[in-house]
């Protein structure tokens, strides 16, 4: 049983001797990811996962919708008590396994595609917030260094996608257009195929189910 330890910053790697990390990618205290968390799941309740192409609407209260018949559910807020737990986890679980090889600038960005990820109700989604879209920002991919590579990155997709309930489709579109170039050398035939092979290479290892408590269990 792994858990994230309540005491420790969850992006500690303490099993691997690294070289000093520069001061912009030093490990996140837990009290700053919760405010990273609270920040951006503030910015999330304003949001949809918009599917491309869309139409972006907003209310008098700034709440974004989009005029697609396939959108059954325009998720305005996350909503139930277990999705906000199960993204919470997933955003402290993304820190532990990814927070030491990213910049401290992306990691609010990283957990906004995240959130995104878990409310997308169709596999292509705009990973750009509403009003970036509206802006016409061109899309922004993050950079991992190493020994963060390409069997890591896809063994973290499929670890989120099996928390949220995605089919793979999903984690393709959500690791593609998130990481930069890191998985550009496969095309989008072949990562869904690749999600979960050499499951015990990488720095991060596949999970097979995450247990009640949003624990991961070997």
């Amino acid at each position: 049983m792994v858990k994230v330890p309540a005491s420790q910053p969850i992006a500690e790697e303490t099993y691997v001797e690294r070289p000093t990390v520069p001061l912009e990618q030093a490990p996140i205290s837990r009290d700053d990811l919760e405010q990273i968390m609270r920040n951006v799941m503030s910015d999330l309740k304003r949001e949809v996962a918009v599917p491309a192409g869309a139409t972006i609407t907003k209310d008098d209260d700034g709440i974004v919708s989009v005029n697609i018949n396939e959108m059954k559910n325009s998720a305005r807020e996350l909503v139930r008590t277990q999705e906000d737990a199960k993204y919470r986890f997933a955003c402290e679980y993304t820190m532990k396994v990814l927070g030491s090889y990213i910049k401290q600038r992306d990691v609010p960005t990283l957990l906004f595609r995240l959130g995104l990820f878990q409310r997308a109700s169709t596999p292509n989604w705009d990973p750009r917030s509403s009003e970036d879209i509206e802006a016409g920002v061109k899309i922004q991919r993050i950079e991992v260094s190493s020994p963060v590579e390409k069997w890591a990155l896809l063994h973290y997709g499929w670890n989120m996608g099996r928390l949220f309930g995605k089919q793979n489709n999903f984690i393709t579109h959500f690791l593609k257009t998130t990481f930069h170039y890191h998985l550009d050398g496969l095309s989008d035939n072949q990562l869904p195929k690749k999600l979960k092979q050499n499951p015990l290479q990488g720095v991060i290892k596949i999970e097979e189910r995450f247990d009640n408590n949003f624990s991961i269990e070997e």
